[in-house]
């Protein structure tokens, strides 16, 4: 398996981070929203937790993509490159 090489997995990487947090404070925003022990609804609920959580994607996304790159130097197979 080779392809897992250059800047586009770091880029891949750094995005799945940062989807993966942004999207996770969404449906928590959702769920907290549509809870009737919640003061307000999903339209404060929502764009509160999709914002904070897009923030902290970033530095998600800034971990998960150094840890690529440190696997990719130290320890390659471990991503299944091979080669």
């Amino acid at each position: 398996l080779k392809g897992f090489g250059g800047k586009g997995a770091l880029v891949g990487a750094f995005l799945g981070g940062w989807a993966g947090m942004t999207l996770a404070g969404i449906a928590a925003g959702i769920e907290i929203g549509a809870s009737r022990s919640f003061a307000f609804g999903l339209e404060v609920a929502v764009p509160v937790m999709a914002m904070w959580h897009a923030v902290l994607g970033v530095i998600e996304g800034a971990i998960t993509a150094s840890v690529v790159a440190y696997l990719r130097n130290r320890a390659p197979y471990m991503l299944g490159v091979v080669g």
